[in-house]
């Protein structure tokens, strides 16, 4: 196996990490304010048959097996337990993994299920254990706590330039993640896509697409997007810097029936940033939430730039 494809394997996993990081900031400072709650504890598990090649993947992430920790959200309740330590997992709480069927190359249906499994035991018990092998081969085992987030997942596209959202995943693809991933307004790409999953834009606009509703769930979820950064602990700015620094570049302007401007996209944030500096003028307690519950969702005329 060459250097090029090793490398993109791990490539791929460093993306999921780096994904992980920011989405679990997100689902879990805006947790107080999610309509559906989950525990959860930070967590990406990797199969590798879910890749095109297994056995190339297991050579290059080092498993003799199928699964291993692919990614932890750095500060989350795995990174802080010393999930990393474990590169193979044997067992997820009682259940061993040699038990689960085998699959094709390039299916995805194993890690999913397995972080239902995982999903699961922390609902029932608000924590997981985790057998596992470290790099030397010796047997390590944790039990991780889980904290409240909201219910969604932060997923990488493979092959794929886009961010979207299907109303339970937030999706970024590998392509937009490699080039923007360490730009200071990346978790403002996934937070316009979780705003996006908050409000249940897929769910309402399936069978109603218009460009007027789009238009409208594209306007709240910029308003959302400051928000979700203020309680993740982001600087805010980074909204507006997305829209200056890489949407201006792709603005085509009246010739968008679903987008406003960039620089109207900018008006609205820095209206909902006006809302939060008050907030925090009127509040020197330190740490403090920005509850949204109650301006989300808007009316198309509140949603609407003021200029």
């Amino acid at each position: 196996m060459g250097n090029q494809e090793d490398n993109a394997y791990r490539g791929l996993l460093d993306l999921d990490a780096k994904l992980l990081t920011v989405g679990w900031r997100l689902a879990r400072g805006n947790a107080p304010f999610c309509h559906q709650r989950r525990p959860s504890v930070g967590m990406q598990m990797v199969d590798a048959q879910s890749f095109g090649n297994a056995r190339a993947a297991r050579a290059s992430l080092g498993l003799s097996g199928d699964f291993g920790i692919g990614g932890l959200a750095s500060g989350g309740p795995g990174d802080r337990a010393g999930a990393a330590r474990i590169r193979e997992v044997v067992a997820i709480g009682a259940r061993p993994v040699s038990d689960i069927a085998e699959s094709q190359p390039g299916d995805f249906r194993r890690m999913r299920d397995l972080h239902d499994h995982v999903d699961t035991l922390l609902s029932r018990r608000g924590i997981v254990r985790i057998a596992g092998l470290d790099p030397q081969g010796t047997l390590r085992r944790v039990t991780i706590a889980a904290e409240p987030v909201c219910a969604y997942r932060f997923e990488i596209l493979t092959n794929s330039g886009t961010a979207r959202s299907d109303g339970r995943r937030v999706l970024i693809g590998d392509a937009l993640a490699n080039k923007h991933g360490d730009k200071d307004y990346f978790p403002a790409i996934v937070a316009h896509e979780f705003a996006h999953v908050i409000l249940r834009h897929p769910q309402e606009l399936k069978g109603r697409r218009t460009n007027g509703r789009v238009r409208h769930s594209e306007r709240e979820a910029d308003r959302l997007t400051i928000w979700l950064l203020a309680n993740a602990g982001y600087d805010v700015q980074i909204g507006p810097e997305l829209m200056r620094e890489y949407l201006r570049l792709r603005d085509v302007g009246i010739f968008d029936p679903t987008h406003d401007a960039w620089d109207e996209r900018i008006d609205v944030m820095e209206e909902e940033i006006a809302i939060i500096d008050r907030i925090r003028d009127e509040n020197n307690d330190g740490r403090m939430w920005f509850d949204w519950s109650s301006r989300f969702p808007m009316s198309r005329d509140e949603a609407k730039p003021r200029r």
